[in-house]
């Protein structure tokens, strides 16, 4: 065996002092590139530095066999009660209320502008309509009797009805007129009510 030597322990000094200056070189080298352009390599080495390590998923097993499933999916755990905005109305919801509340006024302030005013009829206003609804009712009732005691045809069955429905409303009107003796009409509603007797 050969002995270890002075000069071979020196040889191996030198060797690794030499090693040493190749890797501090190789740093140099990565340094330079980083600032030149794109390292890869030392950008992979930083993000792998930074990373977080991945948590397992958490699972619960149900049966004996050991099968498994997904604790977050199941509904076992709470996950939105620990939010800041759990229970809240969200926002644009609050804002579209408000806006819709804001509309539904805006409207019912023009309904009002636009609502003609009414007044109270007169008692002779009230008589006239009163007797120009019986002059009406008389003048159907005539051509009613003048209808023919056979209806074959569907056009006189027809006729024959239009006038019945069109005698039962005047009855209805005209009782309802009597019944009351205050009778309430819009502006707008009126002219159809006004009855001129010296027409007659």
């Amino acid at each position: 065996m050969a002995r270890y030597t002075e000069e071979q322990a020196l040889e191996d000094k030198e060797e690794g002092m030499e090693a040493k200056h190749d890797v501090k070189q190789n740093e140099h080298s990565l340094k330079d590139k980083r600032k030149n352009g794109h390292n890869y390599c030392y950008q992979n080495i930083e993000k792998a530095k930074k990373l977080v390590p991945r948590q397992p998923t958490r699972n619960y097993v149900d049966t004996k066999m050991g099968d498994t499933n997904v604790l977050q999916s199941s509904g076992m755990e709470t996950h939105f009660v620990l939010k800041k905005a759990f229970g809240k109305i969200p926002s644009y919801l609050h804002h579209r209320q408000l806006h819709v509340q804001a509309s539904k006024k805006k409207i019912q302030e023009e309904i009002k502008q636009l609502k003609p005013e009414g007044h109270y009829i007169t008692e002779s206003q009230r008589k006239a309509l009163l007797q120009g609804l019986k002059h009406n009712w008389e003048e159907l009732q005539k051509t009613y009797q003048q209808l023919p005691i056979i209806t074959d045809t569907i056009p006189k069955k027809k006729y024959k009805i239009k006038l019945e429905e069109e005698l039962k409303q005047l009855e209805s009107d005209i009782k309802t007129i009597e019944r009351h003796k205050h009778i309430y009409v819009t502006d707008a509603d009126s002219s159809e009510f006004s009855y001129n007797l010296d027409s007659e």
